[in-house]
């Protein structure tokens, strides 16, 4: 009785270590997936602002997944877009300013 006891503790200790390896395991692996897929994401948010601030506003947030990185990205390119589209229409203006003067002119 007392060897069968025994034996039933040693398979107990070693069904924990077994279990804690591999959840020791899973966890450094899990951590380092997230830690290089966050790593990518602010390498590509540090290049596209960096572009911005060089003057380049047709560069865009290339991102992948759903995550808040993602979303983030979207609010980037989407003020992009936005800002593109305010220099633009300034800059068709005295463009539309002259053109209505000259037919202001020709009445």
């Amino acid at each position: 009785m007392e060897a069968s006891t025994q034996r039933a503790q040693n398979m107990m200790l070693f069904i924990i270590a077994v279990v804690f390896l591999c959840s020791f395991a899973i966890l450094v692996f899990l951590t380092f997936f997230i830690s290089s897929s966050m790593d990518r994401s602010i390498r590509i948010f540090k290049e596209t602002l960096s572009s911005m601030t060089e003057g380049n506003l047709s560069v865009r947030a290339q991102l992948k997944g759903k995550d808040e990185f993602f979303v983030f990205g979207q609010y980037v390119n989407g003020f992009l877009d936005k800002l593109t589209e305010v220099i633009q229409n300034v800059c068709n203006q005295p463009k539309s300013v002259h053109s209505n003067g000259r037919i202001r002119k020709r009445e």
